[in-house]
């Protein structure tokens, strides 16, 4: 799960994606891997900033308007229950990965 959601954290900054479509996709990744996620489990912030143009583009092409640029921090927790006679353990996983674009 821990590289679904730093490549998610990567797609996501690169081609500016809501956190909505960022949610559902770590979404559809926990349940094929079979992983008790919720989407409470949860933590997604976006950042999009608008800078006066890329410095690449306005080489190529002066009049280049400005140049659109994401942030993405996204954090998943979650407990898998892990059962044994008499008694049940729960391991805890936090991961935590964060991207921008260029």
């Amino acid at each position: 799960m821990e590289r679904a959601v730093e490549k998610e954290a990567q797609l996501a900054a690169s081609d500016l994606r809501p956190a909505g479509t960022i949610r559902d996709e770590l979404l559809r990744k926990s349940q094929l891997l079979g992983l008790p996620i919720e989407e409470s489990d949860f933590e997604i912030q976006t950042t999009l900033h608008q800078s006066a143009a890329n410095s690449l583009t306005s080489i190529a092409d002066p009049n280049a308007g400005p140049h659109s640029t994401g942030n993405v921090d996204l954090e998943v927790s979650y407990a898998v229950p892990v059962r044994f006679p008499g008694y049940t353990l729960r391991l805890n996983f936090r991961i935590h990965s964060g991207a921008n674009s260029l």
